[in-house]
């Protein structure tokens, strides 16, 4: 028979994972799984639930962790099996850890590994996937482009407390050394365990603040275009500053662009959308280093990386190359969730 995946779509800042539900939806479709997707937000949940009730499918799933109510996972409320898909650090969906329905995935591996050493099982590696069939313009009109949020990283510093605040600020230190730790393993290094989640949340704004203001200021004689909300024009004065737009049309200005800076500091063991979708629209991409890069893009002539604090050191060249980028399609991410998921039926039969 047919697997049967719903797919429930929440709201999120620039619509990406609308667009990501969409692209998965149509690559578990090539591979004969039926599928559904569901806004949820906007108050649709409860027109979800009856729906996805009246004709229940195998397997409910949603990126990002999507809860209503009491913190109960979706896949207990309804006693169908329920894969939330993070796209942050699973530090912040901790909950889904205690449903009976849960399954998780994570785009970090030191993340699925931190979840199994809580004792949870049901975690596998899916990392971000990319379209299969975008290409870029001849015609490349940014020398450079930044998408994002930009956060007060000194407003951030000076809310903590004097107590903590040399604590907080040397986990972050680390974090952004080449060191290559996560927020996490730093926070807990460094004795902090009361209050982890929120703690995790401050520093990981802090260090993503610093790391993408500090790298987009390293860029001072080249136009960095920047589509993102927050205090981009008093933090970084040198570059031209658009409203954000949602994700399905960054992807059009990646296509007309030269050099995609990315800055994602949390993950060392992870993917970055921006990261695939920039090298598929034709960009050179400039990131940040992680073991997922260096593990899967070894020698790939358009990706750059840079180390925090070492901007002297950057010199990214535009090499209009087609990047192949099969393993990273959609399509192969459809067919990692499938065989987790069978997997799971064939030693769960007790749930199916």
């Amino acid at each position: 028979t047919l697997m049967r995946i719903d797919l429930l779509v929440g709201e999120n800042q620039y619509d990406s994972t609308l667009y990501f539900s969409k692209k998965l939806s149509e690559a578990l479709e090539r591979q004969g799984v039926n599928t559904r997707l569901f806004w949820v937000a906007d108050g649709n949940f409860h027109e979800a639930a009856r729906a996805i009730m009246h004709e229940p499918p195998d397997l409910t799933c949603s990126f990002s962790d999507i809860t209503v109510g009491d913190n109960q996972p979706i896949g207990d409320q309804w006693q169908i099996p329920h894969l939330s898909m993070l796209l942050d650090p699973a530090i912040y969906s901790l909950h889904q850890l205690k449903g009976e329905y849960s399954l998780i995935s994570c785009v970090d591996e030191e993340d699925v590994a931190f979840v199994k050493e809580l004792g949870f099982e049901r975690a596998f590696f899916l990392p971000h996937g990319v379209d299969h069939d975008l290409s870029g313009y001849e015609e490349r009109s940014y020398e450079a482009v930044f998408f994002g949020s930009c956060f007060d990283y000194e407003k951030i510093n000076a809310s903590w407390s004097p107590k903590i605040r040399p604590l907080l600020e040397q986990a972050a230190e680390r974090v952004l050394s080449p060191e290559g730790i996560s927020t996490l393993r730093a926070l807990l290094e460094a004795g902090v365990e009361k209050g982890l989640p929120t703690y995790h949340h401050e520093v990981d704004l802090y260090v993503r603040a610093k790391d993408r203001v500090e790298l987009v200021r390293a860029f001072s004689s080249t136009p960095v275009h920047i589509w993102g909300s927050g205090p981009w024009k008093r933090l970084c004065p040198n570059a031209i500053v658009h409203r954000s737009i949602p994700f399905e049309k960054t992807i059009e200005k990646m296509k007309r662009a030269k050099l995609l800076l990315n800055s994602a500091p949390r993950f060392k063991h992870g993917s970055h959308e921006r990261i695939l979708y920039g090298l598929a629209c034709g960009c050179s991409v400039l990131t940040g280093e992680s073991s997922f890069i260096t593990n899967h893009f070894h020698d790939e002539p358009s990706l750059y990386t840079y180390r925090y604090g070492h901007w002297q050191e950057i010199s990214p060249k535009y090499s209009e190359r087609k990047v192949n980028l099969n393993h990273h399609s959609w399509d192969q991410r459809a067919k990692t969730l499938i065989t987790f998921v069978k997997n799971f039926f064939e030693t769960n039969h007790a749930l199916v």
